[in-house]
């Protein structure tokens, strides 16, 4: 192994060479996000590399070398030279990085209702149930539940530790899910354990305002949805903006009537199936984006973020979906929106399969040179959708109308229609201009 002090100077001379270069400064930030290492961190030290490196101990220099590595493709970084394989795997599964922001109990959800006098149903957000994972507030609970696994502590061979069985393969299907835009809402059970808040009282329920408070000093455990509860973790680290609601229950259970709860509740529904129902939207147009989500070749090909990485396969955000339905068809009847649903299911999978290259194949090579595929132009097709609808135009036509369509970012018009700015990329505010073009396509 190469030396220390060596890889430092080495560091410090990389750092310099590329953080004038946004895009491999940005990888480093991403790459060292999944780790809870904050971008205001990172930049920190690209500022002033040879001074911050000096402060940093081995598990995080260890983690930086690596992003570097990758950023700048300097061999001379390859973190194998310094660290071993066991090593460099072992901050891999334990660096715990930095908390956000910091939170702790009291803690209100709502709105919540009281089912009985030590259970209540409301809703959580993954940001939150991050949070409280962030924050220590949320630990699975071995004397409640199932599914542990014990080994000995190799430094101490009397010391026998618990550790929790997770099913990997499970728990990437339902993080990839999340991050997706795919996953459905689920419910979790949250006890918050009886005789261990400060003041004696676990639970505080205002019936007038809905709101359930968890008071200081409260043990949470995960009861029910501890796969989910690391999914969460995980989907949030990779895609922040992959923010999903979930169904609650939270009780206030001692441990012998939690641990009849868990069998009980696992003899009416084994762990690991049935989603519950979608939580109910406020748009038709959200119903809409749900059934295509699942049922048409704009499967997978949705983004629960609103910013869409070039480098992506992914082709549309989930809002400028759900907003060109809302705004294009503006439909407010449950059995209009399912005809709609299927209208446009069919009107996308045409235009897929006239142009499998765009939509299906290397997306994010076509996305460099042209706009068919960009996030905005779901607006123009959209509408284009509800104008062949309006005029009797059949959907048969529709690969020989988008085959007329100059896409190419070289295309002046997408500037005369402020849809592209003078370097040919997409101005903010884009959407108004793709409408206009669409609206003045000739159909004919």
């Amino acid at each position: 192994m190469k030396n220390k002090g060596q890889l430092q100077e080495i560091l410090v001379a990389t750092i310099e060479s590329i953080k004038a270069d946004k895009k491999r400064v940005t990888k480093v930030k991403n790459g060292l996000k999944k780790y809870k290492i904050l971008p205001g961190t990172v930049q920190l030290i690209l500022n002033e590399p040879e001074e911050q490196l000096k402060q940093i101990d081995d598990k995080f220099l260890c983690l930086l070398t690596e992003q570097v590595y990758i950023a700048s493709g300097n061999l001379e970084l390859n973190p194998e030279n310094y660290f071993s394989q066991r090593e460099i795997k072992e901050v891999k599964s334990t660096f715990e990085g930095e908390v956000q922001k910091k939170v702790d109990f009291p803690y209100t959800l709502k709105p919540a209702i009281q089912v009985a006098p030590d259970m209540f149903l409301t809703t959580i957000k993954a940001s939150e149930i991050k949070l409280f994972m962030d924050n220590k507030l949320l630990q699975y609970n071995f004397e409640t539940q199932r599914e542990a696994r014990v080994r000995v502590d190799k430094n101490d061979p009397n010391n026998i530790i618990q550790e929790v069985k997770i099913n990997k393969k499970h728990m990437e299907h339902i993080k990839e899910s999340i991050v997706k835009g795919d996953a459905l809402p689920s419910t979790l059970t949250f006890n918050a354990r009886l005789g261990t808040a400060d003041d004696g009282i676990e639970l505080v329920y205002d019936e007038s305002t809905m709101e359930l408070t968890i008071q200081k000093g409260t043990l949470l455990d995960c009861l029910d949805g501890f796969h989910r509860v690391t999914a969460i973790v995980k989907a949030l680290e990779e895609n922040p903006d992959a923010d999903m609601t979930f169904m609650l229950n939270v009780v206030n259970f001692d441990i012998p009537k939690a641990r009849a709860y868990f069998a009980q509740m696992n003899t009416i529904e084994p762990i690991g199936k049935g989603h519950l129902e979608n939580i109910k939207k406020e748009r038709q147009a959200d119903f809409i984006v749900d059934q295509l989500k699942y049922n048409s070749e704009l499967k997978s090909r949705i983004s629960p973020s609103e910013n869409i990485p070039h480098t992506t396969s992914l082709l549309v955000s989930l809002k400028t979906l759900a907003d060109a339905i809302d705004e294009v068809y503006g439909i407010e009847d449950r059995v209009e929106a399912i005809k709609t649903a299927n209208y446009l299911k069919e009107f996308f999978n045409k235009l897929f399969y006239a142009f499998p290259d765009e939509f299906l194949g290397d997306v994010a090579a076509i996305r460099e040179k042209s706009l068919i595929n960009a996030n905005v132009m779901f607006y123009g097709y959209v509408l284009l959708s509800k104008r062949m609808k309006d005029e009797g135009i059949s959907l048969e036509q529709l690969p020989n109308i988008v085959s007329k369509i100059d896409f190419s970012r070289d295309n002046k018009q997408w500037q005369e229609y402020k849809v592209l700015d003078k370097n040919k990329n997409v101005v903010t505010r884009a959407k108004q201009g793709v409408y206009k073009f669409f609206k003045e396509l000739d159909l004919a």
